[in-house]
């Protein structure tokens, strides 16, 4: 048997959670799903076995293939169509903060199952227990701390600072514009993700149903939320998983744009480098 263990998280003693069984083809109803579990105050949640280089942030959604018996008995304990994703570091660590799930759609297949799942939330887990399937115990939401909308709005069209590597102002101008650009596509993406209720009813008009999940009180302070996470695309298995952890909206986007330009920076200092070197070779 495996054990996991991070900060705030210690291997624990093992003790049987269920028995194993295929689970039915079915449609979950997120209307029963993660704020439901927050709400009710229930701190036990099975937990599907997910590599750190695959976690998911809100609003991301994924194609499951599970095959194993463990996640299969994990998968038919979800019984409110909500399930915990066990995020291992290639050092065999569990991450202690990790991504609440909802399951849209469970279809089976020639072997195990196909499992649509979208990241709604974020919990965090103080101990694991084992039996047939992995079970986070004592868990709770985390949540962004609550600040002023205006002060996150202004951050996120306060572009990239600093930035001395260009041209001259107009571009560097047009290069914000792009990139903000890009961000509220990718925001408007993950928004639409959650806004989906079920494969079959219309979409919700707003994040209204996730507000005391993320502990915000509005629409406003919701996608500020989430585009903080949307500014996390294309960083690194260790920087997401460092994003997820965040308690800070401000914090968490202030983190994904200096990640981003350092990459940048990085990526025109080795062009700039073959440019020389390929100039010399002439």
């Amino acid at each position: 048997m495996m054990s996991f263990a991070c900060a705030a998280l210690l291997p624990m003693p093992l003790r049987p959670v269920g028995t194993a069984s295929r689970p039915r083809e079915r449609e979950i109803h997120p209307l029963m799903g993660a704020p439901e579990f927050l709400a009710s105050g229930r701190d036990a949640l099975p937990l599907v076995h997910m590599p750190m280089a695959e976690l998911l942030l809100p609003g991301e959604s994924r194609r499951l293939v599970i095959n194993h018996a463990e996640g299969l008995a994990a998968l038919d304990a979800a019984k409110d169509g909500v399930i915990g994703s066990l995020l291992v570091t290639p050092h065999k660590n569990a991450l202690s903060t990790t991504s609440l799930l909802e399951v849209r759609e469970v279809r089976k297949e020639a072997v195990g199952v196909c499992v649509d799942v979208v990241a709604v939330g974020r919990l965090h887990i103080p101990k694991i227990e084992q039996g047939r399937w992995h079970e986070a115990r004592g868990v709770t939401a985390v949540r962004d701390e609550t600040r002023g909308s205006e002060a996150q709005d202004e951050d996120a069209e306060a572009g990239e600072g600093g930035e001395g590597n260009v041209s001259g102002p107009t571009l560097l101008r047009v290069r914000r514009q792009l990139e903000a650009r890009a961000l509220e596509e990718r925001t408007r993406r993950l928004r639409d993700e959650l806004c989906v209720l079920s494969l079959d009813a219309p979409p919700a008009p707003s994040l209204a149903r996730l507000y005391g999940a993320w502990g915000v009180p509005d629409e406003t302070a919701a996608l500020a939320q989430l585009r903080s996470f949307a500014a996390c695309d294309g960083l690194s298995a260790v920087q997401r998983a460092t994003a997820l952890g965040m308690a800070d909206t401000r914090e968490r986007l202030e983190f994904a744009r200096g990640c981003a330009l350092r990459r940048r920076r990085r990526a025109e200092a080795l062009l700039a480098m073959q440019g020389a070197l390929a100039a010399r070779g002439q």
